[in-house]
């Protein structure tokens, strides 16, 4: 028997034509060896690697799009590209994670609210352990936030990994305070001293200092909110983070400042479910701006 290596046709060799594609065997077999007949002219079976493996691999596509890293020296960060603010599908993913993770992220709020408590009827050195460590629990949602997403599940450990960037995690949190706090501290005094005086002129001269210092509070405010998110999942140290923040938001300030509302009406719904439901809500709206981070800064959603 002889088989066409055109079309795998098996014959009787009475003619070099292959009687199903015409393939000539007489051709092959002037290339063949000198004393080979037409059935050693039939292709050998192929090996293993030949079958499942293909002859030339493909080289790996390489990763494309931004890679957060810190720069070299002297160079400003590359901005990722700009993608749409998804807020309903940061707090329906954020939904689904906090159900799959309830227990660990409940546990860990209940620790948070029962650490800030304790450091809070601590005179002077609770106040300034709490400048310190807040941040870094803070930090903690969005490190579990990532880690569940990322790998399904989050261990309870996890949460309190952000304390090796403790330094850069409170120097950037004490500065968007202070970028924060004078403005909104200058907007706010004036009215408690209008109140308290009561005086009609007062109250209004009031009002005018508070539109004017308040605007500029709640700007920065929502600027700098992706600056722990981006500390607590890079390398980059506390001024490049908030740099980046501010970058970022800029470009969407406005839906960045409708996310926030809405996450604080979320939360103002936790708090006034007797208090309970904000032990869920917290938790989630976390997760919603961890989210939010990973698909603005890595593209992943």
């Amino acid at each position: 028997m002889a088989v066409c290596p055109a079309c795998n046709n098996e014959w009787e060799p009475a003619t070099p034509l292959c009687p199903q594609c015409g393939y000539d065997m007489s051709k092959a077999q002037e290339q063949a060896p000198a004393g080979a007949g037409l059935e050693e002219l039939a292709p050998a079976e192929p090996s293993y690697q030949e079958q499942f493996q293909p002859a030339s691999v493909p080289p790996p596509v390489p990763e494309s799009g931004f890679k957060l890293e810190p720069p070299a020296p002297g160079e400003e960060i590359p901005l990722p590209p700009e993608r749409p603010l998804e807020m309903g599908e940061y707090i329906s993913k954020a939904w689904d994670m906090m159900i799959k993770n309830a227990g660990m992220f409940i546990l860990f709020t209940v620790v948070y609210f029962a650490i800030t408590a304790v450091l809070g009827f601590i005179p002077f050195i609770g106040a300034i352990a709490s400048i310190v460590i807040t941040p870094v629990l803070l930090a903690g949602y969005y490190i579990g936030a990532l880690k569940a997403k990322r790998e399904g599940s989050v261990d309870f450990g996890v949460f309190f990994s952000g304390f090796s960037k403790i330094l850069n995690l409170f120097l950037a949190n004490l500065l968007v305070g202070v970028f924060v706090g004078i403005p909104a501290s200058i907007a706010i005094m004036p009215i408690v001293f209008a109140i308290i005086k009561g005086s009609g002129g007062a109250i209004f001269v009031s009002l005018i200092i508070f539109i004017l210092f308040i605007i500029p509070a709640i700007y920065l405010g929502v600027l700098y909110g992706f600056a722990l998110p981006i500390i607590a999942d890079s390398e980059l140290d506390f001024w490049k983070g908030m740099e980046l923040s501010r970058r970022l938001i800029t470009r969407q300030w406005i839906s960045f400042f409708l996310f926030g509302l809405l996450l604080g009406v979320i939360n103002l719904a936790g708090a006034l479910a007797l208090g309970v439901g904000i032990l869920f809500t917290a938790p989630l709206t976390m997760i919603a701006v961890a989210l939010a981070y990973d698909h603005q800064v890595n593209g992943s959603l």
